[in-house]
């Protein structure tokens, strides 16, 4: 190590840090709560917590991945301790600052179902017929951009539509839930709806891929709806649940992890080996998670790895001065509505050259490195950028967040899918901010398209509902 001769210093440090963090996501979710929320913050903390926390892995006494028998891919980062110390602590930083800038007058209300669909206590009367002709409209455009991009159709704009169109899919499967909850019918029937796509992403994808997302925004909404119907445990018992469920998340990763290989050979390259055999054998064979693992540490910190991409950033920013943005990839946002036959050079999806620029690293085409906001907002303006940027990011998400409930409480449902969809493509720790905005405008106009074409079929409902009928 560079700073820290002993290695148990090092451990008890970034014990520490784990300590604020989780100290400062408890935090963070129970403001949001207050605030009044759609789930947006929420998914956006366990979002981070899965990508960024594997710096944490370091937390753990006696662990490095520079051991004598430390995997040989973690080694190859030539990462020291020093620099996995400074991005962890950047990390806090943005964490601090996203609590910070999340800060209001408190203002709560309720979303009180009752079996007959009705809701009190400052909102408007539920009516079933507005939920079903919503869920009709958004539930074919879902279904319809998850079956195109599985096919690998292309189209003129057609990553930033199926974005769009996935966003409202996760949204439709949330709000199918929804329906169920406050009408108190069986929400187990739907699972059916809530599993394809995760399981999918995960078995060809990744485990940190787009599944992770879509059970980040359905887990936040569901303990929304049922925090607000009172049916949420307290928060020690909440917290005893999320302890659990981190341990089998954690678990069900490195069984995944022994047998990616093996499961996209059967489903990439059609492998004579029987998937169930497969499944079994890594479900048998796969060890669970322990502290005293530190091979399983090792496969968390190689998968979770952006904490080194950020430590690797820090260090080649300090050797190489000269690589400091200054703004000027943030000023791309205010060009981001220009076609690309009039700006050749627009950024493309992937971000493999610019973290090879500034991180050093050199990565392989078949893999697409996501950087996020704090990369981004560290390559412009160092640690003041980080700080700025998440203030102003929380400011911005935070009212995405209220206004989706607020539309949720208000029953106008179209509203809160215009909120709600762009929250979830604001949450994702792995694009950059040209994309997020890209995506953003793209969902305003879809579904502002959308509510001027159903208008007219909401109109009797409301009219129904003024009369109380």
């Amino acid at each position: 190590m560079d700073r820290f001769s002993n290695i148990y210093l090092f451990n008890s440090t970034m014990l520490v840090l784990l300590i604020v963090w989780v100290l400062l996501s408890i935090l963070i979710v129970r403001q949001s709560f207050r605030n009044g929320t759609s789930g947006i913050v929420f998914a956006l903390v366990l979002a981070m917590g899965l990508l960024y926390g594997g710096c944490f892995v370091y937390a753990v006494p006696g662990y490095t991945h520079l051991r004598v028998d430390g995997d040989l891919y973690l080694k190859s980062y030539n990462v020291s301790e020093q620099y996995i110390l400074q991005a962890t602590f950047l990390m806090i930083l943005a964490m601090s600052a996203f609590y910070v800038g999340g800060m209001r007058r408190r203002s709560r209300r309720t979303i009180n179902g009752a079996a007959d669909g009705s809701v009190h206590d400052g909102g408007e009367p539920i009516s079933l017929a507005k939920i079903d002709l919503t869920l009709v409209i958004m539930a074919p455009i879902g279904l319809v951009a998850f079956l195109l991009s599985y096919l690998n159709v292309s189209f003129p704009l057609s990553g930033a539509l199926l974005e769009v169109g996935r966003a409202i899919g996760v949204a439709t499967v949330c709000f199918a839930f929804f329906r169920q909850a406050v009408t108190g019918g069986s929400q187990l029937l739907l699972l059916p709806l809530l599993l394809p796509i995760p399981v999918y992403h995960m078995a060809l994808k990744g485990f940190a891929s787009y599944a992770f997302l879509f059970v980040a925004s359905f887990a936040s909404f569901w303990c929304i709806v049922a925090y607000y119907q009172k049916r949420l445990p307290g928060w020690f018992v909440s917290t005893l649940v999320i302890g659990g469920a981190t341990w089998i998340t954690l678990s069900l990763f490195l069984i995944w992890m022994s047998m990616r290989q093996r499961l996209r050979e059967i489903l990439w390259f059609g492998s004579d080996d029987s998937l169930f055999t497969t499944i079994m054998d890594a479900w048998r064979e796969a060890p669970s998670f322990s502290l005293l693992n530190f091979e399983g540490l090792d496969l968390i910190n190689i998968r979770l790895n952006l904490n080194l991409f950020v430590a690797r950033l820090i260090e080649q920013h300090e050797i190489m001065p000269e690589l400091r943005e200054n703004g000027a990839t943030l000023m791309e946002l205010l060009f981001i509505w220009l076609p690309r036959f009039l700006w050749p050079d627009k950024p493309v999806r992937g971000g493999n050259l610019f973290a090879s620029e500034h991180t050093g690293l050199t990565f392989v085409e078949t893999v697409t490195i996501g950087t996020g906001p704090l990369f981004e907002f560290y390559v412009n303006f160092g640690y003041i950028g980080v700080v700025v940027g998440f203030f102003v990011f929380a400011r911005l998400i935070s009212y995405v967040d209220r206004q989706a409930f607020a539309s949720l409480v208000k029953t106008d449902y179209l509203r809160f899918f215009k909120f709600f969809v762009v929250g979830i493509l604001i949450i994702d720790p792995l694009l950059r901010p040209f994309f997020v905005v890209n995506g953003a405008l793209f969902a305003l106009i879809l579904i502002g398209l959308i509510e001027l074409v159903t208008k007219p079929f909401y109109q009797p409902l409301r009219s129904h509902l003024r009369h109380g009928t």
